[in-house]
């Protein structure tokens, strides 16, 4: 029994070598583009990281899956988790995610509208998500868990997904009020004050 158990052991993890062989092998280089350039410095600013090479591996649900390493800016405060990288000619929402604690309060939209507002502020109009679940903490209330509430989340502000391919692309603006901007939502220090201004 325990013979087989570590001949099991193993294969499987000689599978998961091969597997992750391959994806180094098809790895896609992503350079930074005109678009990511043109935020970089105002982001950094705001508190964001710049990270040269972000390493992404996205599983899709057509089981084909891809491995980049892209640059990246990355903001992490006390409420929200997100990742923006190159995505053609534009910028990629690569990962968006509020904190459990907060949750089903509305952070996610305010973050989002204030993020859209300030790329399409920048002359951005070629924005990019990919809104499949990624099983992301505990809360049932959050939309890491349920694709269908995530991909209504984006489409309420005008994505729609390309005929192509499994991203979704921002088509339509009207929904969004470019100026009413907030830019110290996008920040790394959080105003309380400020947060619950604009939630209410």
């Amino acid at each position: 029994m325990r013979r087989s158990f570590e001949r099991e052991k193993i294969k499987t993890e000689k599978y998961f070598q091969s597997k992750v062989k391959k994806q180094f092998e098809n790895m896609v280089i992503i350079p930074p583009n005109e678009s990511f350039k043109k935020i970089q410095s105002d982001l950094i600013n705001m508190g964001w990281i710049f990270d040269e090479g972000l390493l992404n591996y996205v599983e899709f649900s057509d089981y084909s899956e891809t491995l980049t390493d892209s640059p990246a800016l990355r903001l992490v405060n006390e409420k929200f988790n997100i990742t923006l990288i190159p995505h053609g000619e534009g910028i990629e929402i690569s990962r968006l995610e509020v904190w459990e604690e907060y949750q089903g309060q509305g952070y996610a939209s305010l973050f989002l509208d204030n993020l859209l507002r300030f790329l399409i502020n920048k002359g951005i109009i070629d924005i990019y998500v990919l809104p499949q679940h990624a099983g992301i903490g505990k809360s049932t209330q959050s939309l890491a868990y349920n694709t269908n509430a995530l991909q209504k989340f984006y489409q309420k502000r005008g994505f729609q997904r390309m005929e192509s391919g499994h991203y979704w692309k921002l088509m339509s603006t009207n929904t969004i009020d470019i100026n009413n901007f907030s830019p110290d939502i996008l920040t790394k220090n959080l105003s309380e004050r400020r947060l619950s201004n604009q939630l209410s």
